[in-house]
């Protein structure tokens, strides 16, 4: 067996980390152009990290990045320092892991950093916890230390909705968003519990004076607001003080929130515009491809043209896009709303850096970018070096392509390749096709040119003529199989090089996605060094039944060469009707109040809840009726698990006399 020889690859920002992460390979090379308005360009600052979340910029000019795994970095001169400051231990299924990062405003009268996670081991609950920070240029340099919990317990039952949002108040107070800790939860109305709400507490986790709830029998004293479902992030106008909060929306609407004291948003029984509950400042549907509204803040800085100051922004995760909201000066009202900036998939995060440029957090794609001003100058173009096949054995025709190429002043391109410092071959297409017929390395180069000043030369890219990827085999499921929600389903795998024959576990990294209608979730991974293992599917979490999980198994040769291989396992679908007696009285299903008859369409062994609605007066009849049970159930709310077979549940009612 003849030994593999090793390519000068690019040194990644962040090693790969193994423990429950999610892959994000090749989305950054696939996203969409990134699109802005004239006079702004995109420059990105960092790249290859694994799953950011959220940014927090330092006094020194420095810069902490938190990640999914609960691992945050230091960032100094655009360079990742290692190791590590801190290392969280986080659970980071689908929706849980690191969430959100907030340096205290009075730093460093007050040297906090404060930090959203789901918390690992068998708790399994999203925490709110304050660190002291220190930033000192000087030797002992930034650490994090002393964690102090301010709020812990939150639920994180369903894997989703750990909400996330962290701001000061003009007041001096914390508030926290938290999510109603999964799909299915109705926590967000009961007024005993802290999921679904806006919490407003002091620098060591009291109930804050003042607060709306306070001294209110069946109420926490943390609540500010109620009737949220996933409030991921939160921002403060830093001269009026207004604050709004944007609320990750179920099947129609995604909402910003102005938050005032005692209001109450509506979730889990309305969502969207005309709410008899507090409606949103803004709202959009989902007729275009959107899914969740995330990061959004108030710009005030001074790197942009006056007439964005005082805007509010925020970002839509399943879309890429950025959403500007001009705002009355006065009122505070929406004045118009338009879209600023395309491309940007997966953000998680705006915020304003110490240049007042708008930085934005990429979970998926392990890329932080900001937004400069430029004016009318001429704008660079853009473009990433993919290579297809990606390794191989010489001689070997290899597609060479300039992919997402992209000029923000829509200027025509040239692209100009070297190949080892050689000639430079230039072309109006962004791909070229060369032969490789020594089995060796070969260094690629790329330029691309509007014609009218605007060259960018990308980073150097490596193919390598004298590795053949290795070639990954799920063994275990099949593809295309089917499972019942609390399966447990066996996964095996292994893969075969051509230079290294079989090869072992240490070779393998394992990821699950989880997909959902036209967008993804992180669901497990990536687990390393495993060739077989078990996966139970949740019973609960996201009912909809146009969902699977992907299923992903990478092996990694000797060389340095991968190859992913996925296959689909799609849920096992029941039919269930929803009925009432006495007929048409609406029921409860999973918090929200649906009319009868209903029949939608379940997943087997996936759980779901019903409750009776009280008060109705049934079509003919002239007294209220109360809520008994569903039919064959415990007496008041169940949680019924879906059966293999069409199934019918049935609300029973009796009247009530109120005297």
């Amino acid at each position: 067996m003849s030994r593999k020889r090793r390519s000068p690859v690019r040194a990644a920002l962040v090693p790969t980390l193994a423990g429950l992460l999610f892959a994000a390979a090749g989305l950054a090379a696939l996203a969409d152009p990134i699109g802005l308005p004239a006079g702004f360009e995109d420059r990105l600052v960092l790249e290859g990290l694994n799953n950011p979340v959220d940014i927090v910029f330092l006094p020194s000019g420095r810069a902490l990045v938190g990640q999914k795994s609960g691992v945050i970095y230091l960032v100094s001169g655009r360079e990742v320092q290692y190791p590590p400051i801190r290392t969280l231990s986080v659970n980071g299924e689908l929706d849980r892991g690191l969430q959100s990062m907030l340096l205290d405003p009075a730093f460093p009268v007050e040297p906090y950093l404060y930090v959203l996670y789901t918390r690992g081991g068998a708790d399994l609950t999203n925490w709110v916890s304050r660190f002291e920070l220190s930033d000192n240029p000087g030797e002992e340099g930034v650490r994090l230390s002393n964690e102090l919990v301010l709020l812990q317990g939150l639920d994180s039952t369903g894997r989703m909705h750990s909400g996330g949002g962290l701001v000061f108040g003009p007041d001096g107070y914390l508030y926290v968003a938290t999510g109603d800790g999964g799909f299915g939860s109705v926590l967000s109305q009961e007024t005993d519990r802290l999921e679904g709400k806006i919490l407003r507490i002091t620098r060591e986790g009291e109930p804050a004076p003042g607060n709306p709830f306070a001294g209110v029998p069946g109420y926490r004293p943390e609540i500010y607001c109620t009737g949220l479902r996933n409030p991921f992030r939160m921002a403060v106008h830093p001269g009026t003080g207004a604050m709004y909060v944007n609320d990750v929306g179920f099947t129609t609407f995604e909402e910003v929130n102005r938050v005032f004291p005692g209001a109450n948003f509506g979730w889990p029984l309305e969502e969207g515009p005309g709410s008899s509950y507090a409606s949103p400042l803004y709202s959009y549907d989902h007729d275009q491809p959107s899914n969740a509204i995330t990061g959004g803040l108030f710009y005030e800085g001074s790197e942009y043209p006056v007439l964005y100051q005082g805007d509010y922004f925020f970002a839509d995760f399943g879309h890429g896009s950025i959403t500007r909201l001009v705002l009355d000066d006065g009122t505070g009202e929406i004045v118009s709303s338009e879209i600023f900036a395309t491309g940007y998939a997966t953000a998680t995060s705006l915020r304003v850096g110490p240049d007042d440029a708008m930085y934005v957090v990429c979970v998926l794609t392990g890329e932080i970018h900001k937004i400069v001003y430029v004016g009318n100058q001429n704008r660079p173009p853009h473009a990433t070096i993919v290579t297809s096949p990606t390794s191989g054995i010489a001689p070997i025709t290899v597609e060479l392509v300039a992919a997402n190429a992209a000029d923000p002043d829509g200027d025509s391109l040239r692209f100009t390749w070297r190949i080892d410092g050689g000639a430079p071959i230039t072309r109006q297409s962004p791909s070229l096709f060369r032969n490789f017929t020594q089995p060796r390395t070969y260094r690629i180069d790329l330029t691309v040119d509007d014609g009218r000043g605007g060259v960018r030369a990308m980073p150097p890219y490596f193919f390598d003529a004298n590795n053949e990827p290795p070639v990954p085999s799920i063994t275990a499921p099949a593809p295309e199989s089917t499972y019942a929600a609390g399966d447990v389903v066996a996964i095996a795998g292994g893969a075969t090089d051509l230079e290294d024959g079989a090869l072992g576990s240490a070779a393998l990294s394992w990821t699950i996605v989880f997909h959902h209608h036209d967008h993804t979730h992180p669901f497990l991974g990536p687990i390393t060094h495993e060739s077989s293992g078990n996966v139970t599917i949740p019973r609960i979490g996201e009912p909809a039944p146009d969902t699977a999980y992907e299923i992903r198994l990478t092996a990694r040769d000797s060389g340095g060469a991968t190859r992913t291989e996925s296959i689909f396992i799609r849920p096992r679908l029941v039919e269930v009707t929803l009925e009432s007696d006495p007929p048409g009285l609406a029921v409860k299903l999973d918090g929200i109040p649906t009319p009868t008859p209903f029949t939608f369409v379940g997943i087997e062994g996936f759980e779901r809840e019903l409750r009776g609605v009280n008060g109705q007066v049934p079509e003919g009849f002239a007294l209220p009726y109360a809520f008994r049970r569903i039919e064959g159930q415990a007496s008041g709310p169940v949680r019924v698990r879906l059966p293999a077979t069409t199934a019918t549940y049935r609300a029973l009612y009796k009247p009530f006399h109120p005297y």
